[in-house]
């Protein structure tokens, strides 16, 4: 079965096709999950740092971007665990307004929510992303970047380090990172800048990096 690329009621672009049933599949391989944690503000709005939102459940019953009151695609709780409950949502901003009630009179506002949502990558015009990271005091994990979307980057250690520089996660450090000498460098597929780490053996020293 071939895939095209189609828009849906919203008019986010997505890769599928749509069969007799009027059910929508959607190509995987342009979405991705996200659990997001984040404070709406004092309307219930949560803003969600990736977007446009996709519409991975879409027909003409349950497209949730179409018809939010079906929160089929999206699941919003308190930061306890207790379930909110999704008004209107705006997938090319990537917001949507919570409520503590399933008849959405009462909005979660000024609190801290965690949210499931899918979001559309690589059906969009690339953006270009570069910059330089270095780690100020040796033997201390630091983030790549504040939070970026991205869908891959490469990262390369300076040409003028003298220790080794390791990528990781959170906790990456000299024992397990992995290794990059000088001018070395390795591409990673992930979907945000944030979620890697670098330390390194020498304070001041660090890497450059490109991705889309």
């Amino acid at each position: 079965m071939a895939f095209t690329l189609r828009r849906d009621t919203t008019s986010v672009p997505v890769a599928g096709y749509q069969d007799t049933d009027f059910i929508d599949v959607v190509a995987w391989e342009p979405g991705c999950a996200v659990d997001e944690a984040g404070t709406t503000n004092g309307s219930g709005l949560f803003t969600c740092a990736h977007k446009p939102l996709l519409d991975v459940d879409h027909d003409s019953v349950r497209a949730i971007l179409a018809m939010p009151s079906e929160g089929r695609d999206i699941d919003a709780r308190k930061s306890t665990g207790e379930q909110l409950y999704v008004g209107s949502v705006s997938p090319l901003n990537g917001t949507m307004i919570l409520y503590t009630d399933a008849g959405k009179t009462n909005p979660y506002a000024s609190s801290a929510a965690k949210v499931t949502y899918w979001y559309a990558m690589g059906v969009l015009a690339p953006t270009v992303l570069h910059g330089k990271k270095t780690v100020a005091v040796a033997g201390t994990e630091e983030a790549l970047a504040v939070s970026t979307p991205c869908s891959r980057v490469r990262i390369k250690a300076l040409f003028a380090n003298t220790g080794n520089v390791y990528v990781g996660d959170s906790v990456v450090s000299s024992a397990d990172g992995y290794v990059l000498r000088a001018n070395e460098e390795v591409e990673l597929l992930i979907d945000d800048l944030s979620k890697v780490y670098i330390d390194v053996d020498v304070s001041a020293e660090g890497v450059t990096y490109l991705g889309s």
